[in-house]
């Protein structure tokens, strides 16, 4: 019963650790003393496919490693594996010396990459007979055949075994599989939760996809028109009214800068996968309407925006006119209410 208690107490520190971590790996490291006090073990690792850790063995990582690829190799996927006598039997396939005698493995998962190792040290046992345990054989002349001649003494007889473990009781063995339990449980709750996020974020990437679709067919009249009022401004008045030529082409150039962003809109909105096509694009030009757009907008004076020389960019150019604008916009933006705002913009080459 006790036993029972201390094995329950183990699964909620395990289960409160993974709350609190939100890791698995790292909630089983951290309980590692209580599990190697539990099943009375000198020494323990966790194998990982992030990385290997080692508490309390002479072992480093890399030596458990090749240790995991050879029990693997020879335990046929068993959930769980002991042996109390390992080293007396494998220690001569490896090319170091092996610290411990024998140990218990438990896999976290089929692919046998997630396992935990309890390892125990030697322990010499005596063994001991009433009497030699071998029999002298002796030849019987008459009957012609050896047999065995009786024992001649009682006398206690003891020999040491060297190179086992105590082995693992039944009870140890069911606290590993409890312990195994609910990591695996943990790992299948947080599948299934992924799986659910990933559901959730189909059905929003399909409502976006149609919203970006509706969006842009219906913003395709406006701008349409907005279009054409400012190409027939200035071909009747264009010529005549210098203010009025720069206000349309200020207009066409901000319409042909829409046309671009809600065709790469409506091209993401079909596509599951977007092909960019980077090039090299003059940046003067686009910061220039960006600053001039934003001017206006925050009605800021030109000359508390200083243009540099901006170095041409290779990228996609719509995006870059995206990006720009909104560092643009925000400086202009969160400076406008300063008394004397200065906005510098400029671009310089390191080595």
């Amino acid at each position: 019963l006790e036993f029972s208690k201390r094995v329950a107490a183990l699964e909620l520190k395990i289960k409160e650790n993974i709350l609190l971590n939100n890791n698995v790996f790292q909630a089983l490291s951290t309980t590692l003393p209580d599990l190697l006090e539990l099943v009375e073990a000198d020494g323990a690792a966790i194998v990982h496919p992030d990385r290997t850790v080692v508490f309390k063995t002479k072992l480093h990582s890399k030596l458990v490693n090749e240790l995991h690829t050879y029990v693997s190799a020879i335990t046929h996927k068993q959930a769980v594996y002991q042996n109390h006598q390992f080293n007396q039997e494998h220690g001569d396939a490896f090319g170091f010396s092996i610290p411990f005698a024998g140990f218990c493995r438990i896999d976290m998962d089929a692919s046998q990459t997630f396992s935990v190792y309890v390892f125990r040290n030697e322990v010499v046992i005596e063994e001991e007979w009433a009497g030699r345990p071998e029999k002298i054989m002796r030849y019987d002349d008459t009957r012609q055949v050896y047999t065995p001649s009786p024992r001649q003494s009682f006398q206690a007889w003891k020999q040491s075994v060297y190179g086992t473990c105590i082995p693992w009781n039944s009870m140890e063995i069911n606290a590993l599989e409890q312990v195994r339990q609910v990591v695996r449980d943990s790992l299948l709750q947080r599948s299934d939760e992924l799986t659910k996020l990933n559901e959730e974020l189909i059905q929003l990437n399909n409502a976006l996809d149609a919203y970006s679709y509706t969006v842009t067919h219906d913003l395709r009249n406006p701008l349409a028109s907005i279009k054409l009022m400012a190409q027939f401004l200035q071909q009747k008045l264009g010529s005549e009214h210098p203010i009025v030529l720069k206000g349309t082409d200020n207009i066409l150039d901000a319409v042909s800068n829409m046309e671009g962003m809600m065709n790469k809109i409506l091209e993401f909105s079909r596509a599951k996968v977007y092909q960019y096509t980077p090039e090299w694009v003059d940046m003067s030009r686009i910061l220039a309407d960006i600053v001039q757009s934003c001017s206006h907008r925050y009605q800021v004076t030109p000359d508390s925006i200083q243009m540099g020389n901006p170095l041409p960019v290779f990228g996609e150019k719509t995006l870059l006119y995206q990006l720009f604008s909104n560092l643009v916009s925000n400086a202009v933006k969160y400076s406008s209410k300063a008394e004397k705002p200065q906005i510098r913009i400029d671009s310089f080459i390191e080595d």
